[in-house]
């Protein structure tokens, strides 16, 4: 395991074959924020994410009071179906307009009689999209939040529009499941 911290502020721990090189392709990877919020677990696509499990330990042990930010892709596709099969359901508890609003990030394309997935799209679709992001984290297809509550964390809500990248509204909607771990999970994210 190496650690470090980045040029952009945020700390990294990387797992790299014994005996490599710096230019070896790292079999796993975890980073943090400044303000020591954990994120981006990876692994090497010959290996599962259990990879990431003794950086996560790293992690955890200069600190067992963190929150995670868990990435949710697939959500789109996931939500899509969710919405198809559960519409009635969702629209009675939802209303109209946030299930046009989520159908719309769910496909990536905009809702009828508008131009582009927008600001009012997302604010639309808010409250339907955090009940679908909860439910969509807690299956099996949702790794990094797995593998962060499998060492310990417990489920503290989900960050909005936390991922704003290309792929993380293509393939999530951008929303994030964020965890705590230790105490933090008695307190507020910062």
């Amino acid at each position: 395991v190496k650690q470090g911290k980045l040029p952009n502020g945020t700390f990294a721990w990387v797992l790299v074959p014994i005996g490599a090189d710096a230019s070896a392709d790292p079999l796993a990877s975890l980073r943090a924020t400044p303000g020591g919020v954990l994120f981006g677990a990876a692994a090497h696509p010959a290996l599962s994410l259990v990879a990431a499990v003794p950086l996560l330990d790293a992690a955890l042990d200069e600190d067992k009071n963190r929150f995670a930010l868990a990435a949710l892709p697939g959500l789109c596709p996931w939500a899509a179906e969710t919405l198809s099969s559960e519409s009635v359901s969702l629209k009675t508890k939802f209303g109209q307009n946030p299930f046009e609003a989520a159908e719309a990030i769910a496909s990536g394309k905009p809702r009828p009689g508008h131009s582009v997935l927008g600001q009012g799209t997302f604010r639309d679709a808010k409250p339907l999209w955090e009940h679908l992001a909860v439910r969509y984290a807690q299956t099996e297809q949702a790794l990094e939040a797995v593998l962060y509550r499998e060492a310990g964390a417990v489920d503290d809500g989900v960050e909005y529009l936390a991922d704003h990248s290309a792929a993380g509204l293509k393939t999530s909607g951008g929303a994030m499941m964020r965890l705590a771990f230790g105490n933090s999970a008695a307190k507020p994210a910062a």
